[in-house]
């Protein structure tokens, strides 16, 4: 499950560029999956690898997926400035 969380990670966060830059109106969709797999990635990581508890990886999960909307609006400014 931990692989496949990741490489779903690793695989958006590449579609994520792609669409930003290429095909504008997919990028919501991409970017909201891009920030939950991050969530799920940055969740399991404590729980798997640190020998953590549940709890510590719902944090690191939280945590994660802030980090990822945190991301998401620098971009979106970003471009706002841009344009």
């Amino acid at each position: 499950m931990k692989s496949v969380a990741q490489l779903v990670y690793g695989g958006l966060s590449l579609l994520s560029i792609a669409a930003w830059f290429g095909v504008r109106r997919w990028s919501n969709p991409v970017l909201i999956a891009w920030a939950l797999s991050l969530g799920l990635a940055g969740g399991m990581a404590p729980v798997v690898w640190g020998d953590s508890g549940v709890a510590v990886g719902v944090v690191a999960g939280v945590a994660s997926v802030l980090v990822a909307w945190g991301i998401i609006w620098l971009l979106r400014f970003s471009a706002r400035r841009a344009a």
